[in-house]
């Protein structure tokens, strides 16, 4: 039996990261039996491409401080990557992985792949900044 899968979003280009939450699978046929089966999603998490506005360091101290993740999904030369941090009960969790271009799938393969905890946003905020990154790359 050959099932169809449709995703419908309201935004085109969306950026996904390694992250994707797909929330509420249904399942339901059309007219009748015998026709394909349709998988409806009801959310799907993801940035869009060029429509997020710059963040500044008081937004995303703001934003983390209120229990949303940011994320930094970037490309140096043959290397790709991704930078999140969110709120975890009382501290905040980085991620930080990093890959060259097509291994994305293969974590046996990352270059980085690092996790670390923080006390305030603000330490996040100085740890980003140490490593070469600011606030302004990084999108809700």
């Amino acid at each position: 039996m050959a099932y169809s899968l449709t995703l419908r979003t309201s935004r085109r280009n969306c950026d996904v990261s390694p992250n994707l939450s797909l929330q509420r699978l249904s399942r339901r046929r059309r007219d009748g039996p015998g026709t394909p089966l349709v998988w409806s999603f009801a959310g799907i998490s993801g940035t869009p491409l060029g429509l997020a506005p710059n963040m500044t360091s008081a937004g995303f101290i703001r934003r983390l401080g209120a229990g949303r993740p940011v994320n930094c999904p970037y490309d140096r030369g043959d290397l790709t990557g991704i930078v999140s941090a969110w709120r975890y009960n009382d501290v905040f969790i980085l991620t930080w992985e990093e890959c060259k271009v097509g291994d994305v799938h293969n974590e046996h393969r990352y270059t980085r792949d690092e996790r670390h905890t923080f006390a305030t946003p603000a330490d996040v905020l100085d740890f980003i900044t140490h490593n070469g990154l600011s606030a302004i790359d990084f999108h809700p």
